[in-house]
Parts: C-alpha cells; sequence; structure tokens
C-alpha cells in the first residue's frame, strides 16, 4: 500500500506458521450450492470518508467502531468446529470491498467453476455507510474497487435497483469481518452459533454452477486470479 499523510505512519507485516495446514480455512473450496455468510456489516470506507467531510452522524460512528474493534478470531474458532462437516472456505473482507474478496474466493475455485448470487437486502450495512452512500460521499478507493462491476451479470439493474445499497458492495472496508462459503446442511446451525457474538452474521447468498457468457471490454481481472479474465461470477 501507498498512504499519504501529514502524520508519520509505520506498518508491518506478520507471518505465522502452523504445524497442522490442513486445518487452515482457504480461498478455494466453495461448492456450487454452498451458502455465503457474512459476520459483519460493511460501510466502513463511506462512512469515514463522510465523516472526515464533517458529514457524519456520531451515533454512526460509534456504531463502527464497535463493529471495526470486534475481533475475527471468535468466527475463526467457530468455523474450526464447523470445518470437517461443512465450512469449506474463509476470507476476510478488508481493502477489495465484499465484491472483491468474494470474486477472489470465487477464482481461486480450480476444480468445479462456481458464481455467486447474492441478495442484497440480505447484506449487513452500517447506517453510517448507508448515509454516506445517500449522500453519495464514498472512500478514495471506491472508484479502483468499483472496476469489479464488470464482473457483475446484472450490472445495470442492480445500479438502478438498489442506487444505495450496490456501490456500497465495492466499498473498501477496514477490520472488515470474514466471509464464508458454507454447506447449506449446517449453515444455520453455524450462523446461530456466529450470531452469539455477531449480532449482524448473516446469509448473503449462494454459490450456483459458473457458466462463461460473453463479456464486454474482454473480461476484468482482480487480484489473486493470476490474470485471468474473472467473466461474469456476481448477480445480486
Amino acid at each position: 500500500h501507498t498512504c499519504e499523510g501529514v502524520e508519520l505512519a509505520c506498518g508491518f507485516a506478520i507471518q505465522g506458521f502452523t504445524s497442522s495446514p490442513n486445518k487452515l480455512l482457504r480461498k478455494r473450496g466453495g461448492r456450487p450450492g454452498d451458502k455465503i455468510v457474512l459476520t459483519k456489516p460493511i460501510g466502513t470506507g463511506a462512512l469515514f470518508a463522510a465523516d472526515m467531510r464533517a458529514k457524519s452522524v456520531g451515533s454512526h460512528v460509534s456504531e463502527a467502531m464497535a463493529s471495526l474493534i470486534q475481533s475475527n478470531v471468535h468466527a475463526s474458532r467457530m468455523a474450526q468446529k464447523f470445518s470437517s462437516s461443512g465450512v469449506h472456505s474463509c476470507t476476510d473482507v478488508t481493502g477489495f470491498g465484499l465484491a472483491g474478496h468474494l470474486l477472489e474466493m470465487l477464482m481461486a475455485e480450480d476444480k468445479v467453476p462456481v458464481s455467486a448470487v447474492l441478495r442484497i437486502q440480505s447484506i449487513p450495512f452500517l447506517e453510517g455507510g448507508i448515509a454516506a452512500s445517500k449522500d453519495q460521499i464514498f472512500s478514495s478507493l471506491q472508484p479502483q474497487n468499483s472496476r469489479n462491476r464488470r464482473a457483475v451479470s446484472n450490472h445495470v439493474a442492480a445500479a438502478e435497483k438498489y442506487p444505495v445499497e450496490y456501490p456500497l458492495v465495492f466499498d473498501p472496508q477496514t477490520a472488515g469481518g470474514l466471509l464464508f462459503f458454507v454447506d447449506p446442511i449446517v449453515c444455520d446451525a453455524f450462523v446461530e452459533e456466529l450470531r452469539s457474538v455477531y449480532k449482524s452474521a448473516s446469509v448473503i447468498g449462494e454459490l450456483e454452477p459458473y457458466v462463461e457468457a460473453p463479456i464486454e471490454n474482454g473480461g476484468i481481472c482482480t487480484i489473486g486470479s493470476g490474470g485471468q479474465p474473472t467473466g461474469l461470477r456476481i448477480k445480486l
């Protein structure tokens, strides 16, 4: 990352090792029929962009901060309990936004190609993110992330039907939640356990077999796809 600012900043990278790599949940592993589960609400990028312009409400910032400081460790441990019975894959939702990180997971599956159907009404949003989107205030990274709209098969219809919520699918997140692909047989039990800690944990969609279709501009590429065009992988 490249940052500019009046204050000195220090960044760190953390690497870890495990004696049980078979217990790791990776981006690949999703299967047609899997449910898509998100643990925390999205909208921090737009919310804090509004706050920097003094156009956010204190209660909205407080709601976001409460979400930011909520650790993902609990969700990780819960997923380990279900990993042998149906939690197939996982990633965190951060700077590339929900759509970008979802695309990474979809592109990582090399055995059975999959696509995703998202139910935008089921996606948890921060109130401040919704308010900022209504005011057309977004993060400075929004334009780059929004390029992933070319992977959305019904982009035009989604933008018209959900003019406030749809842009937040591309909103870059700080300390976002975890995104899981989960077998529908265990999904209800998994989400119920998640909600004991993460009140906003929700099933936001499901996976389908990917059927290649023509796409304008030759497709798009995303981090983790190895330069491979993503195709129309997402529908809302």
